[in-house]
């Protein structure tokens, strides 16, 4: 885990955030244990288009680990894309934060790989 998000508080997996999920992202956070309710729902003919979600619970991959909360699935590749979209200090990131009172992750603490 990166110390960037040895820190996290998992504001982006919490009860009431909003996500677009296909079904199958859908069913993903639903057999992990999270709790889900449809806003703009995903079509029955088309389940790869993504609807609007809730959180109804906190997502059942955020654990806590060594004090810290982590996704227990980061690293599955069929996580749902959502998911890719807040990685730490993101613009998606730090607006999941703010509504929670959590102070925004300054962007020059990011890590950023340099190509050589």
């Amino acid at each position: 885990m990166s110390e960037i998000c040895s820190g996290c508080v998992g504001a982006c997996c919490r009860q009431g955030m909003r996500v677009e999920l296909n079904r199958a992202e859908a069913d993903f956070i639903s057999e992990g244990g999270g709790g889900l309710r449809s806003i703009v729902p995903v079509p029955l003919d088309q389940p790869e288009i993504r609807g609007v979600f809730v959180l109804t619970t906190d997502c059942g991959y955020l654990q806590k680990k060594d004090g810290w909360l982590q996704c227990s699935a980061h690293e599955n590749p069929n996580r749902p894309r959502a998911c890719l979209e807040f990685a730490a200090g993101s613009v998606a990131c730090n607006n999941a934060r703010l509504p929670r009172g959590i102070a925004p992750i300054p962007i020059a603490v990011i890590p950023v790989e340099v190509a050589a």
